[in-house]
């Protein structure tokens, strides 16, 4: 489980509080594939629900603060920019 704000800057809500994340996975080929596994582990929620319980989205690096990973002293690599 990871503070949203831990992946990127912009991953909070309007009021500025960050959220709590839970990241998997699982080898899912699609969000298709995520919607069908979230419908049949959890079918006692509503449509609504499940779309508040599982989002699928596709990671991408957090383009936006470089500086800030290095000056934690993380080796920052990402694909098409120089390691910093």
């Amino acid at each position: 489980m990871l503070l949203s704000t831990d992946f990127g800057r912009r991953s909070a809500a309007a009021d500025g509080d960050p959220y709590w994340v839970t990241l998997v996975e699982a080898g899912f080929g699609s969000s298709d594939d995520v919607d069908a596994w979230c419908a049949s582990a959890y079918p006692e929620l509503s449509a609504e629900q499940l779309a508040n319980t599982c989002v699928p989205r596709t990671l991408t690096e957090p383009h936006d603060d470089r500086e800030a990973w290095t000056a934690a002293g993380w080796t920052y690599r990402a694909l098409g920019r120089r390691a910093g």
